[in-house]
């Protein structure tokens, strides 16, 4: 059994599509296999939201960053079954990492997602009596 993970990749145009997917098959076919080309890009199309990507990704950047059209940008995002979340910006021979710090919504707003982790972990079984409420 392995880590499945969401995997959004966006579109994006290579100097040649055709070159730079054959590119991603061969080296990681996970990914490429999802691939297609249509109207001038490439795009990421899944037939499953979530898969045994993990860290495929990591694989194709160096690809896409080397093949992506100059001027253009190609982001790629991810999300683990734990929450992790992460991602980077490819341009042309370069890319950024993008850091995502998942937060947990509370009745106050939201709050980093370790903090609510830290919350629940601190609170009792029971809820803590109001002063309302009697014992018999």
């Amino acid at each position: 059994m392995g880590y499945h993970y969401t995997l959004s990749i966006t579109g994006f145009e290579a100097d040649d599509n055709e070159a730079c997917l054959a590119e991603i098959k061969a080296t990681v076919p996970e990914i490429g296999d999802e691939m297609r080309i249509g109207n001038g890009s490439i795009y990421f199309e899944p037939e499953e939201p979530c898969g045994k990507w993990r860290s495929a990704e990591d694989i194709a950047i160096p690809i896409i960053r080397q093949h992506i059209k100059p001027g253009t940008s190609c982001r790629i995002d991810w999300q683990g079954e734990d929450g992790e979340m992460g991602g980077d910006l490819i341009g042309r021979n370069q890319n950024f990492g993008i850091i995502y710090k998942p937060l947990a919504v509370t009745e106050h707003g939201t709050i980093p997602l370790h903090e609510a982790v830290t919350m629940l972990a601190q609170c009792p079984d029971d809820p803590p009596e109001t002063g309302s409420e009697q014992s018999l």
